[in-house]
């Protein structure tokens, strides 16, 4: 993607999150993954929630509520965090 392109992603992306009531309408389509798809988003998350080292108990809420949409179960959830924390 050139830079237009993705500035253009960028606005539509800030447009549709500040309209947005809940997270269900992002996560919906995710549930088709598959299980392994799923946990690996939220190895993923748990990744970038703790890039600079410290982890916002925003961002812990946030992949909490993200993984019970996408139905990952609470011991897959643990189980990632404490993965990704031994890394």
């Amino acid at each position: 993607m050139d830079k237009t392109q993705i500035n253009e992603l960028m606005v539509s992306a800030k447009n549709i999150s500040q309209e947005a009531n809940s997270l269900f309408e992002f996560t919906d389509k995710l549930r088709g993954l598959s299980a392994e798809m799923r946990i690996n988003l939220v190895t993923a998350m748990w990744e970038v929630a703790y890039a600079d080292g410290e982890l916002d108990p925003i961002e812990e809420m946030i992949i909490r509520k993200v993984s019970q949409l996408i139905y990952v179960s609470h011991n897959d959830f643990i189980r990632t965090k404490l993965t990704v924390l031994s890394a």
